[in-house]
């Protein structure tokens, strides 16, 4: 039996006056990405004063921030939401083994995949909900809890994931207890009236016990005890980056925490770059004051009020209207500076002609400012690999540098681990929460769960950036096999979505023996007798064959590649059997294919594809 906190110790916890070691560190970890995710105030980062800066610049900083990074969290956070489309995601259910306890619609599968609550299926949970809780709070903690609670052991719960953030778990301690703070207050009875309370959350290895402070004591609300009885606490915690370890305490560190410095340095010089805009780029106008202040009628200083004649006091004060200028002056982006006339007899210098201006300012210093905001932010996303996101690559050519696929796919794997690995636990969670009755013999209940293997093949970077490479390597004279697998790639990307496209460009290149190569290449083989004249009409006509193969055989793309290439040279045969049954050469593209006796006919054939469609083409392509 676990050892639980006293009730001295649960108060103490619920005070303030205990947590966890590593409560402080994973709170900061948590804060400093909640800024640029969620596009908080952030705080410390610009509420230090700049040096020489007053008080109402610093102000109107902080009045018309606009949280600039969270733009870029959110390019990072839809970019990973990719894994989900990868074409190795999969959520696998065994069919070797059946439950004829669970009715249908009741089954593992019909809740998880089709009837979770709010989300329909927990895929959708996970990328929608718990893929930026890990990015932003590697130590948060996920309860899991019925949403209803049933005295009917034989009905089916319905188990609901709930974050706690990294503020909120004041307590872990793997298979021994949890302390979770409610992000709700509740009301309480406290004497005559009703005061707010916090609300806490016991978890044990077999209950929830929430707790609330009734009067000077921490009470445990009894009839609100959630029994799970699993043995075990339904909770999961995010595996991310390891950072350290304290006792028995783990303390993780986000995926993206590798951004944070650039993120708050792009913060910081935005902030500037706002005051800046407002100093250097609006226009201020400077004129010759024609009316004195009425306060001071001029001369800058009243008297002081509270002075006798007798005591230290200075006999005058500086006018609080003009701030010592005897003239008053607007305010704002487009204000004018107000100048009193000069008392040449003091010494003061005459004011030009005409009395009014502009002030001349300095916008180089914008442009310069908004460099140095793209380099932060592209900075940022180069600490993951993920450079490709950043709007203004031309711009940091100094820092730019390529894409490093495998390190690119290193980070998505990792995250794509993460998330496997938290569905892997939520899975046993709920069989577990649903099953436990029906089949209490844990070795069953397992057996229900689904395989789900890490994907990876991740299609992040799209298809310009494969065109891109598709271009280079046919620069090169990069050809055959390996320009094929490229193609390929392009086809998935760019028709992801349409099957219906991407299914025959990807059976041609499949099943043509000389994809990618360029016609004069293929011309000058069959020329030279290195190449089988079906393979080249198998090639030449490859267009039409899968076309007629997917009309003439259904299922024709999920067959076998031998059966798929045997039904090509049958078509391919076709064509050449025409071809020697008239005895003549046959052109095909450019090139003159002769029949097999080798002999030239008088006069060449025509090139079906160049007959009109009413006129026979040997069925060639024919559906």
């Amino acid at each position: 039996m676990p050892i639980l906190p006293t009730a001295a110790q649960l108060a103490e916890y619920f005070e303030g006056k205990r947590k966890s070691p590593v409560y402080d560190d994973a709170v900061t970890m948590y804060q400093d990405l909640r800024v640029h995710a969620n596009g908080e105030t952030p705080g410390d980062i610009i509420y230090r004063r700049r040096p020489n800066e007053s008080e109402e610049v610093q102000s109107y900083r902080l009045q018309i921030y606009e949280p600039i990074t969270k733009q870029t969290f959110n390019s990072v956070l839809q970019s990973l939401g990719k894994i989900r489309r990868s074409r190795d995601w999969a959520i696998k259910y065994g069919r070797d083994y059946k439950f004829p306890l669970i009715p249908q619609g009741e089954t593992l599968e019909d809740y998880c995949e089709y009837k979770f609550p709010y989300y329909t299926s927990v895929t959708n949970w996970l990328f929608s909900v718990m893929l930026k809780s890990t990015l932003v709070d590697a130590n948060c903690a996920v309860l899991v809890l019925p949403l209803q609670t049933l005295s009917d052991n034989t009905s089916y719960k319905q188990p609901y994931p709930v974050i706690f953030n990294a503020d909120q778990v004041i307590e872990y301690l793997e298979g021994r207890f949890a302390i979770l703070k409610s992000s709700e207050q509740v009301q309480v009875q406290s004497g005559n009236g009703f005061a707010v309370s916090d609300k806490f959350f016991l978890v044990t290895t077999t209950d929830v016990v929430p707790y609330v402070k009734e009067g000077d004591n921490w009470a445990a609300q009894t009839d609100e005890i959630i029994t799970h009885g699993l043995g075990y606490l339904p909770i999961i915690r995010p595996r991310c980056q390891f950072a350290k370890a304290v006792q028995e305490h783990n303390l993780f560190e986000s995926r993206i925490s590798a951004m944070v410095p650039s993120l708050n340095e792009a913060i910081r010089e935005y902030s500037d770059l706002q005051a800046a805009v407002v100093s250097h780029l609006f226009p201020e106008r400077w004129e010759i004051a024609t009316q004195e202040c009425q306060s001071c009628g001029g001369t800058g200083y009243i008297p002081n009020p509270s002075y006798t004649g007798t005591d230290v006091k200075s006999k005058q004060l500086v006018c609080a209207s003009c701030n010592g200028l005897g003239a008053t002056s607007a305010a704002g982006p487009y204000k004018k500076t107000v100048i009193r006339m000069p008392k040449l007899n003091l010494g003061e210098q005459a004011i030009p002609t005409p009395p009014f201006d502009y002030v001349k300012k300095d916008i180089a210093v914008i442009q310069v400012m908004e460099d140095r905001l793209d380099k932060h932010l592209y900075r940022g996303l180069s600490a993951i690999n993920m450079q490709f996101l950043a709007q203004t690559p031309l711009s940091i050519s100094g820092d730019a540098k390529a894409v490093d696929r495998d390190e690119l796919n290193n980070f998505v794997y990792n995250v794509a681990e993460d998330i496997v690995y938290i569905a892997d636990y939520l899975y046993a969670i709920i069989a577990d929460y649903r099953y436990t009755y029906q089949y209490p013999d844990l070795t069953e209940r397992r057996r229900m769960l689904p395989t789900i293997p890490v994907p990876e093949k991740y299609e992040l970077l799209g298809p310009d950036d494969t065109m891109t490479t598709i271009t280079q390597m046919r620069g090169n004279g990069i050809g055959g096999s390996l320009l094929t697998a490229m193609l390929k790639e392009f086809a998935k990307k760019q028709f992801f979505q349409e099957k219906e496209i991407a299914i025959p460009l990807l059976l041609e290149m499949e099943l043509d023996p000389f994809s990618g190569m360029a016609e004069a290449d293929k011309a000058a083989m069959l020329a030279t007798g290195n190449v089988l004249r079906q393979d080249y009409i198998r090639s030449a006509y490859i267009k039409d064959f899968v076309k007629r193969a997917i009309a003439e055989h259904e299922g024709f793309a999920d067959m076998l590649y031998e059966q798929q290439v045997a039904i090509m040279d049958g078509y391919a045969q076709e064509v050449l059997d025409e071809v020697n049954g008239k005895s003549g050469n046959q052109e095909i593209g450019n090139t003159t294919l002769l029949p097999d006796n080798g002999i030239p006919p008088a006069a060449p054939l025509v090139n079906p594809d160049s007959l009109p469609d009413d006129q026979d083409k040997g069925n060639v392509g024919a559906e």
